[in-house]
């Protein structure tokens, strides 16, 4: 199983745990003599400019995605925000572009400057 998956299971796991001894199902916490496996932080694999580059002169079937793809990685944003972003979010300021947008994970209103 992967670090996270392990991890994600525990911590739901703990859940029921917890609810249990408020339900008065069980009377202590069995998880506090096991170990919380640690999360090992995974190394993030990026495009090189030079594979982007390539990938714009890429025949793609589907020519929307694949501009939102590309987008996507010269933004920084994940496909769900890119899918989700609409033309009021795209602003000016003084010649200068920037996309204001509510992030679907976290609900978070996120400033991004365009160049």
């Amino acid at each position: 199983m992967s670090n996270t998956y392990v991890n994600l299971n525990f911590s739901f796991f703990g859940y029921v745990v917890r609810q249990a001894l408020a339900d008065k199902i069980i009377r202590e916490n069995p998880l506090l003599r096991i170990k919380k496996p640690k999360v090992k932080s995974v190394e993030k694999v990026f495009l090189t400019f030079e594979e982007l580059k390539l990938l714009v002169k890429t025949d793609c079937k589907f020519p929307i995605l694949k501009r939102a793809f590309i987008f996507s990685c010269l933004t920084g944003l994940r496909w769900s925000d890119v899918y989700n972003l609409q033309w009021s979010e795209i602003q000016e300021n003084q010649g200068k572009y920037s996309i204001i947008y509510r992030q679907k994970k976290t609900k978070e209103l996120n400033y991004l400057p365009l160049h």
